[in-house]
C-alpha cells in the first residue's frame, strides 16, 4: 500500500505540490459520492482557477440546500480579506440552520 509522505520529506515545494495534486486527483477519480438527506450549504468561489471547475451537486442533495458565491478563488477564499464574507455566511447559518434552502436573499 502506498501512503502520502509528501509532507514529511525534505523536498522542494514544487515537488510537494505536484505530489499533493496527483494524490488529490487519484482520490477524486476513485471517490463515489452518496446521496445526502440533510441540509446543505454550498459555497462557490466567484473566480475559477480552471474552465471546467464546476460540479453539479443537485442529484446528490435530497434535503434542503442552497448555494452562495463568495469573493476569491479555490485557493484564496479562506484567506484575508475573502474569509470575512465566508465567516459572515457561516455565522448566519449556524445561528439559524432551519432557514437552509428557503429564500434567503437578505443574506
Amino acid at each position: 500500500a502506498k501512503i502520502n509522505i509528501a509532507g514529511f520529506l525534505p523536498i522542494s515545494w514544487d515537488t510537494k505540490a505536484e505530489w499533493y495534486f496527483y494524490y488529490a486527483e487519484m482520490l477524486f477519480r476513485r471517490y463515489r459520492a452518496s446521496p445526502w438527506d440533510g441540509p446543505t450549504v454550498i459555497y462557490w468561489a466567484d473566480t475559477k482557477l480552471f474552465d471546467d471547475e464546476a460540479y453539479n451537486f443537485e442529484p446528490l442533495l435530497h434535503g434542503p440546500w442552497e448555494e452562495h458565491h463568495l469573493p476569491g478563488n479555490h485557493l484564496t477564499i479562506l484567506g484575508e480579506p475573502n474569509v470575512k464574507s465566508l465567516a459572515e455566511h457561516l455565522r448566519h447559518r449556524i445561528a439559524a440552520p432551519q432557514i437552509i434552502g428557503k429564500d434567503t436573499t437578505s443574506v
